[in-house]
């Protein structure tokens, strides 16, 4: 939660941020936020780890 929250302010910070970066951290950022108020918390972790382990090399 934390690297997301830091990557979240580190695009609102820079110049001219990466849009599809910008737009896969935000969308992140929000599941997470959704995900503590849902049901259905397990399996959208479980996909949030699937997410970040593939995206994981491309963000900032």
């Amino acid at each position: 939660m934390k690297e997301i929250a830091e990557g979240k302010a580190a695009l609102h910070t820079r110049l001219e941020p990466n849009e599809e970066i910008r737009s896969i951290i935000l969308c992140a950022y929000n599941a997470r936020m959704y995900a503590q108020y849902t049901p259905y918390r397990g399996v959208l972790a479980a996909t949030d780890r699937l997410f970040f382990s593939v995206w994981r090399p491309f963000l900032p």
